[in-house]
């Protein structure tokens, strides 16, 4: 701090930077409590009321994923401040649907790339194809993946938080900041939806059920650097494009790791120990390129 005489305090450049960071930061963690609130009270509202009106199946799912956007969106209404939703990436339709597609075939085409070697070299083995059942589940997936999951969180973590924090960083550590902010979110939204049961005698959990944290955890680390990437991934920095990436690894995982369990009509099982590799290796991969095309949009932007 310096001063003038006995006047007032003269705020100096560093202390005036420390708080813009603090600033960026707390809206960017705000935003990771808005997605993290959103999806745990959406999800328990939803179980609750299916259970009470007897909903099973896709209605009940419906209901749910419904009550998760909307509570997100609600609340990143309140949370955005002065900030237009075009500040935020819903940047108009033309540019929002080349943003998904530019999303959507980065992750397929990494996918590819690093499935086509693992299947060859034997690390995982495919089941029968059915064509029909395929369409199908990418329909009903597509449906509930974005309304659950790449809406809403992409929405909150890199609209709210990345446009934040994008304003005080570079794109990189902007990328790793929102990364860090949305394994808070990850981690604060198991804990929200397994509360209820943890106050029936059950337990508290870090990751969702069937998932082991650690490997959770660095699943999360690496979908986080892709889709922070991919935020920046276009000349108009749209939203679609993240929500494109979340979209497309969903997509990929479900149809394929987890196609048997899921009914999709093709299914994936790894062979080895090495197949566990397989799917952070083509986020790594997505990531790469994702910010390989960032550096190419900043250099077209006025």
């Amino acid at each position: 701090m310096s001063y003038q005489g006995d006047g007032p305090d003269v705020v100096s450049d560093e202390d005036t930077r420390h708080r813009d960071h603090a600033a960026a930061w707390s809206r960017a963690l705000l935003a990771g409590l808005v997605a993290a609130v959103g999806i745990a009270a959406g999800i328990i509202l939803g179980g609750a009321l299916t259970s009470a009106v007897g909903l099973t199946g896709l209605p009940a799912d419906l209901v749910s994923v419904v009550l998760v956007s909307a509570l997100v969106l609600g609340l990143v209404h309140l949370a955005r401040g002065r900030r237009t939703w075009h500040d935020l990436g819903l940047t108009g339709n033309r540019s929002t649907l080349v943003g998904v597609g530019t999303g959507f075939a980065a992750v397929a085409a990494c996918a590819a790339v690093v499935l086509g070697p693992a299947t060859a070299a034997g690390l995982v083995t495919w089941g029968p194809l059915d064509p029909g059942r395929v369409v199908v589940f990418l329909a009903v997936n597509t449906v509930l993946a974005l309304l659950l999951e790449a809406f809403p969180e992409e929405l909150a973590l890199r609209g709210l938080a990345w446009t934040a924090l994008r304003e005080r960083y570079g794109p990189h550590l902007t990328a790793a900041a929102t990364t860090a902010v949305f394994l808070v979110t990850a981690v604060l939204a198991s804990v929200l939806i397994t509360l209820p049961q943890a106050l029936a005698g059950g337990q508290v959990r870090l990751s969702p059920v069937g998932e082991d944290p650690v490997a959770y955890l660095v699943l999360v680390t690496v979908l986080g650097l892709a889709l922070g990437y991919a935020r920046g991934a276009t000349r108009v920095l749209t939203l679609g494009t993240a929500v494109g990436v979340h979209l497309g690894y969903l997509t990929v995982v479900r149809l394929t790791f987890a196609g048997a369990e899921r009914d999709a009509g093709w299914s994936m099982t790894p062979a080895t120990e090495g197949a566990v590799l397989v799917i952070p290796g083509f986020l790594v991969l997505a990531a790469v390129l994702l910010a390989a095309l960032g550096a190419r949009a900043r250099r077209r932007r006025p």
